[in-house]
């Protein structure tokens, strides 16, 4: 019987993927995947989803609904953005690692929290109105 050799389909050794982001934080770093026990991933998809149905919400619902679901968004989106602060820390200075998909949506999270300012600047939220025929 032949001896199993490691690789694709024993035929060569497997060699390490080159890696840019090391995803392993050091040992002792602590741990940044939970707040009040919940998971940041199921906190994210909370986030996301939240705020599409408050942007849908704000195309269906009366003018006062909708500023109300508007404020609720800017809210939401500032308590995030001091969250993601806190997370962009803790990878650099306490992990020394970074996650891809982490900083993709940190910069989602902060472009979205810069809209909201702009939008503040110049007013706040003004819905589209449609010249009735």
């Amino acid at each position: 019987m032949k001896e199993f050799r490691p690789g694709l389909l024993g035929t060569r050794r497997k060699r390490p993927a080159r890696q840019f982001f090391r995803r392993v934080p050091r040992p002792g770093a602590g741990t940044a995947s939970t707040i009040f026990g919940i998971s940041t991933a199921v906190l994210g998809y909370a986030f996301y989803f939240g705020l599409a149905t408050l942007a849908f919400a704000k195309t269906i619902l009366s003018l006062r609904l909708a500023k109300l679901a508007n404020d609720v968004a800017e809210i939401v989106v500032s308590v995030c953005f001091l969250y993601v602060l806190y997370l962009l820390f803790f990878q650099a200075v306490i992990a020394k690692a970074f996650c891809p998909l982490c900083l993709v949506s940190a910069a989602i999270t902060i472009a979205l929290f810069a809209v909201h300012v702009v939008q503040w600047k110049h007013g706040g939220f003004v819905p589209i109105q449609i010249p009735s025929e």
